[in-house]
C-alpha cells in the first residue's frame, strides 16, 4: 500500500484519495481538461493511469494537433511510447495498454517511472501551447 492524499477532483467537485507519489501527474492531465480513472503509483518500477477511453483519444488528439508527435519533436521518443509503439524505442520502453470494453470502455497505460518527468514536460509544453492558442482565439494578443 502506497501512502495517499486527499485531493478534490475537479470534474466532479469531490475529494478523492491518490497515491501521493501520483498527485503531480494527474493534476497536470485535469489542467489540460483529461480525466483520469484512477492510478498507482509504483508496481515493480512501473507506474499506471486509468482513462475512459474517450479522454485518452482526446490526449493524444491534443498531442496531434500541437505538433508534439512530430519527428522533429523533441517530445517524439515519448510520444511513441505513449502510443505504445516500439519503434523507435525498444519494447522495453514502450507503454502496456490494455483496453476493458466491459461496461464503460477504459485504457489503462502502465509505464516506466523513468517516463515520470518526460511526461509531466510534455504536458507543461500542452499547457503553454493551450494558453497562446487560447489567448489568440480571445483576441488578447496584440499585432497578431
Amino acid at each position: 500500500m502506497h501512502s495517499e492524499i486527499s485531493i478534490l477532483y475537479p470534474f466532479d467537485g469531490i475529494i478523492i484519495s491518490v497515491d501521493s507519489g501520483m498527485q503531480e501527474i494527474l493534476t497536470s492531465f485535469w489542467s489540460i481538461g483529461i480525466e483520469t480513472f484512477s492510478s498507482c503509483e509504483n508496481n515493480k518500477g512501473f507506474m499506471s493511469i486509468t482513462f475512459e477511453l474517450d479522454e485518452y483519444l482526446k490526449f493524444l488528439r491534443l498531442i496531434h494537433s500541437y505538433g508534439l508527435d512530430a519527428m522533429d519533436s523533441k517530445y517524439f521518443d515519448i510520444c511513441c511510447r505513449i502510443r505504445g509503439q516500439t519503434q523507435p524505442c525498444s519494447i522495453l520502453d514502450a507503454w502496456r495498454i490494455m483496453i476493458n470494453a466491459v461496461g464503460i470502455p477504459t485504457i489503462n497505460i502502465r509505464f516506466q517511472e523513468k517516463d515520470y518527468v518526460p511526461i509531466l514536460n510534455l504536458i507543461a509544453e500542452l499547457i503553454y501551447i493551450k494558453s497562446l492558442v487560447d489567448d489568440v482565439l480571445a483576441g488578447e494578443l496584440s499585432g497578431i
